[in-house]
């Protein structure tokens, strides 16, 4: 996975990235550190304390969770104590999910359920969530290997993986979750992504909300781990990449995703992405043509 620069995207550069991670935690890192990619990712949450934070949403994660995280949506944990932390992370490029599903079996569906109040979610047996492990550390080793078939075998293991899931998230109830995050902070979330492309600022969110800005601002970072106005632009940021790769604009993307001069976007891109916008664009197209080749 490439972490570009200091912004909070990641870009997903390997169809599937597996990995099985045990760490420490320190005080220093008992911090929330909210970030997306441009694919989708898999946490399967196996000890520690945290809690999982998606878009409005906080969770406390429990052995035996596991979290399907949609393109572009801003998640992070929150480690909550000095303790071992543990986790499997399997992250999957977004269009190669949507090569491997068929007209009748759509592999997505576990990031699409993800309703008001309600995460892309599962809770696992103990029984139940070592089938799981097992058949990702398979995945992880198989990618590793290199071996002959290895890309074969990392699809079918993965298309395994996606399907039981599908269908235990279907055989059992959907539950819901009341929300960990500031009710304020949840309802600023919410209130950005429905008014995203217009003239956002921090001033008019805190007149909307009949809120001082100032305190606005120190409570959605304290709760988020980011200012108020970083995440706005971060939003922005992360619908344009979105707009680009459909082909669209840079020029018209600018307008289309809220800012008022090409200037800024470009600078503020460049910031958040590591390079302008049309070289984003343009390394996209290369990218997916190669595959398309089979490259």
């Amino acid at each position: 996975m490439k972490n570009v620069w200091y912004c909070p995207s990641t870009i997903i550069d390997q169809d599937i990235i597996c990995e099985h991670k045990l760490n420490r935690i320190t005080m220093s890192s008992l911090t929330v550190t909210p970030h997306n990619h441009d694919g989708y990712e898999i946490i399967i949450f196996l000890g520690g304390n945290a809690s999982v934070i998606v878009e409005s949403l906080v969770k406390d994660m429990e052995r035996g969770d596991i979290v399907f995280v949609s393109p572009y949506s801003f998640h992070g944990m929150n480690l909550t104590g000095v303790t071992d932390y543990e986790r499997i992370t399997i992250n999957i490029k977004l269009k190669y999910l949507q090569e491997i599903c068929d007209d009748e079996t759509d592999l997505s569906v576990c990031f699409r359920q993800m309703l008001s109040g309600r995460f892309n979610l599962i809770h696992l047996d103990e029984p139940t969530l070592q089938q799981f492990v097992t058949l990702a550390d398979r995945l992880e080793k198989c990618i590793a290997s290199k071996q002959f078939g290895w890309k074969l075998l990392s699809r079918a293991l993965l298309t395994e993986f996606m399907i039981t899931a599908a269908q235990y998230m279907d055989l059992s109830s959907s539950p819901h979750y009341e929300s960990l995050m500031p009710t304020i902070v949840f309802n600023v979330i919410e209130y950005i992504e429905q008014n995203i492309t217009g003239d956002l600022t921090v001033n008019s969110i805190a007149e909307h909300f009949h809120h001082n800005s100032d305190y606005l601002s120190r409570v959605f970072k304290n709760a988020t781990g980011n200012s108020l106005k970083y995440f706005i632009n971060a939003k922005r940021i992360t619908l344009a990449q979105q707009y680009l790769q459909q082909g669209k604009s840079p020029y018209d993307v600018c307008f289309m995703v809220g800012f008022n001069n090409y200037s800024s976007f470009s600078r503020s891109f460049s910031n958040y992405i590591g390079c302008p916008p049309k070289q984003y664009q343009l390394q996209y197209q290369c990218d997916y043509g190669k595959k398309l080749l089979g490259f």
